[in-house]
Order: C-alpha cells, then structure tokens, then sequence
C-alpha cells in the first residue's frame, strides 16, 4: 500500500482497490505501512467504509473459504509491523489456524520466493540470500493441516512467481521491482 506516515496515501490506495472489480476484497498492511501500525482503529474505518476487508492477525471466511492474514515479518530497516524476537514472531505466527483456504501473510517463509537477485549491494544483502521468515517457515512445517495457498509479497526481487512446496501452493505478489517499478505479473 505504501501508507508511510501518511494517510492521504493510504486513502488513495483504498480509493482504487475499492474501484476493483471484484465482489469480495481483502487486505492485510506491510513494511512501508506505517499509518496502520499507529493507527489501527482509523485504519479498520477507512477500509471497511469503503467495502474491503483488511486482516490484521484474523480469519475471515468468505462463502465457505478460510482467509487470515498478518502483515508481521522479521526486522528489516525500522519499517512498520517488524518485529525483532524469534520468539516473538513465531508466536504472532503461531497464531494461525490450521485448515486455511488462503493464508496472507507480508513476509515468504524462508526458502519461498524469498530472494532480491540484485547485482548490486542491497542493505548488506547481495542478492541471493533467502530473506523470508524462518519463523513462518517453522510454523507453516510444525502444521497438520496446511494452508492450500500462501500469499505475500516484501522481496520484491521474487514478485510474479508460483511454487508449489509441501502441498502448498506460494504466490509472490509483489508487483513491483526491487526499484519500484511496477513491472511482475502473475
């Protein structure tokens, strides 16, 4: 969404994803959204004024399909919903419920669609390293039942791409580039 400390952009944002056609809309905020993380109760109002669902550590279900989402992910740079703790984090993951239909989480799990491939010195990265949660990746292993589907966004170097990993189907939604530039597909 890219809300930053300002709500004129996340209204903007909300603006357009509700002029999308589609019946059922659902959203979960991420890194750069630091609005949400300090506003949650204006956030809930502003998405739900204008029809969309937005998901902050809960489960909705939509004609029969199980939805939950988070926007936590591991620290990375002082962005919004970071979290610094192992133990922290693995128990917003843990949180979860087992038997989703769709699970929307910011973050890949590690391994997942999780890599810049940038050729150049990214913040002490170069590129290959997978940066996904090893957290969610844990969580995701330690379930019975499996979400049926994965879908995140944050390395946007991956974005556009599908895997299938352990009955799971992951879906890297980042539509834009590591410069972004609105440019994956899926």
């Amino acid at each position: 969404m890219v809300a930053g400390f300002n709500p004129n952009e996340l209204t903007s944002f909300i603006d357009w994803f509700a002029e999308q056609n589609y019946t059922h809309k659902v959203c979960i905020a991420g890194n750069h959204d630091r609005w949400c993380q300090d506003n949650d109760n204006g956030t809930r109002k502003l998405f739900k004024d204008k029809g969309i669902i937005y998901l902050k550590d809960e489960l909705v279900e939509i004609e029969g399909i199980r939805i939950y989402g988070t926007p936590y992910q591991p620290y990375f740079c002082n962005w919004a919903f970071n979290v610094r703790k192992f133990d922290t984090l693995k128990g917003i993951y843990k949180m979860i419920p087992e038997g989703l239909d769709i699970l929307i989480t910011h973050c890949p799990p590690f391994g997942i669609l999780d890599k810049s491939h940038l050729p150049r010195l990214y913040y002490g990265y170069t590129g290959e390293e997978s940066l996904g949660s090893v957290e969610l990746k844990e969580v995701l292993e330690e379930m019975i039942v499996k979400p049926k589907v994965c879908v995140f966004g944050h390395i946007h170097g991956d974005g556009g791409k599908i895997v299938e990993e352990d009955g799971i189907k992951y879906i890297n939604a980042s539509v834009c580039n590591e410069d972004y530039e609105p440019v994956n597909k899926i």
